[in-house]
């Protein structure tokens, strides 16, 4: 149904389900590490590594599926009946892929009858559908625009995708409060404690499942000068490296 994670458990379950482990260790080769349910990088205002988050746990997954209070027409539970729906990433990112592959097959190891089934979408097709509110769930990201808090909490919450999540109207206007109360206050301390309490609402509501931070090695030949790590980049930027030739 339409308001399926509008379950609170149901969306917890699928926090629970979810192998961050097995992502990193397979995928990232054990190039990223998990963090707190905060929607910030590490080291930014309003990231705390003592704040909570899901571990993965078929049997708390369970416990939550349980405590679901969705019915279907007759009156069955959702861990009776099962589900099916369709979860939506772009073509051609692997790494998306393989996150909700790991997500489906623990669903199914919890309940054979729990069924996600994984679609790849042009870009272009997905945000149309997403933008209209009909992917159940999907896989999406976000590169900072600038290294502050609110340019995570404000998309994530409020504007990008916030105002794309349905979010029942007492919980969006929540969000927004506390959002625009973080963006305004000028103390770091007063900023951090806001969004300590912030985190805390977002942990409990979860409306996401949220990611692991990949610590981005990379290579470089030794003779390049001019190159140094700025995380808001995407890529290189050439022009602004230089060739050092050797001396005879």
């Amino acid at each position: 149904p339409s308001d399926f994670f509008g379950d609170e458990h149901i969306r917890k379950a699928f926090n629970y389900c979810m192998d961050w482990d097995t992502m990193i260790k397979d995928y990232y080769q054990g190039e990223a590490v998990r963090t707190a349910y905060s929607l910030v990088l590490p080291g930014e205002i309003g990231y705390n590594p003592d704040d909570p988050m899901y571990e993965f746990s078929l049997e708390k997954c369970t416990e939550e599926f349980k405590a679901s209070t969705l019915k279907d027409s007759q009156g069955n539970s959702v861990w009776d009946t099962g589900f099916h729906f369709t979860a939506v990433y772009n073509e051609g990112n692997t790494g998306r892929q393989t996150a909700l592959q790991i997500l489906a097959d623990s669903l199914k190891k919890v309940n054979p009858k729990f069924e996600m089934e994984i679609l790849s979408m042009p870009w272009a097709s997905m945000l149309h559908y997403y933008q209209a509110r009909q992917l159940p769930l999907y896989f999406i990201g976000w590169q900072e625009d600038i290294h502050d808090p609110h340019n995570w909490y404000s998309p994530y919450l409020v504007g990008t995708y916030g105002s794309n999540s349905g979010f029942p109207d007492d919980v969006a206007k929540s969000f927004a409060s506390y959002v625009s109360k973080g963006v305004a206050a000028t103390d770091p301390n007063s900023r951090a404690s806001i969004y300590k309490e912030l985190n805390q609402k977002v942990y409990d509501y979860a409306p996401i499942i949220n990611g692991p931070v990949p610590t981005n090695r990379h290579y470089e030949q030794r003779w390049v000068s001019g190159y140094y790590y700025n995380p808001l980049y995407g890529g290189f930027y050439f022009y602004e490296l230089s060739k050092n030739m050797p001396e005879d």
